[in-house]
């Protein structure tokens, strides 16, 4: 396998000058009737596998590239794929509980904010209205410490 050079335009290029080069030099010493030399030859080769190399390295490019994800998900080793999955369903999770939590606040604003200003409301219903965004956060708290292999306060 031949090493693989950054750029192939410096190649391709140089490699042209030098084809231009041995075709002048066929025609001013033998004319233009004459057949191609064997460096002409091997030099007109050599610019045909470039510009292949080229193209196929163009194409290759337009190529959609694997993400991590994907890598991570089509490996071999177990642990990596039972990991992900697992992460995955946490993130669902807390996906969950953000949602709950997101839902419970607004309608808890949505109560403040059609009420008079000074309107009376019991501990027994605020306690009832911000217990399940306490226990909503306190999930979303402890799941992202899990996810994040540490202990939260």
């Amino acid at each position: 396998m031949p090493i693989r050079i950054a750029s192939l335009t410096h190649r391709i290029a140089k490699n042209g000058a030098m084809l231009h080069q041995a075709t002048m030099d066929r025609v001013h010493s033998l004319g233009a009737d004459h057949e191609p030399s064997e460096a002409e030859q091997a030099l007109a080769e050599e610019r045909r596998l470039l510009k292949e190399e080229r193209a196929k390295r163009q194409a290759q490019a337009q190529q959609p590239r694997a993400k991590a994800v994907d890598k991570l998900v089509r490996t071999h080793h177990a642990q990596a794929k039972e990991k992900l999955v697992r992460l995955l369903c946490m993130a669902e999770g807390i996906l969950e509980d953000v949602e709950q939590a997101r839902l419970a606040l607004n309608g808890f604003l949505e109560l403040l904010h059609g009420c008079r200003p000074d309107h009376a409301l019991s501990a027994g219903q605020m306690l009832a209205l911000l217990e399940p965004v306490s226990g909503a956060v306190n999930n979303i708290r402890g799941d992202l410490g899990t996810v994040f292999g540490t202990r939260l306060g």
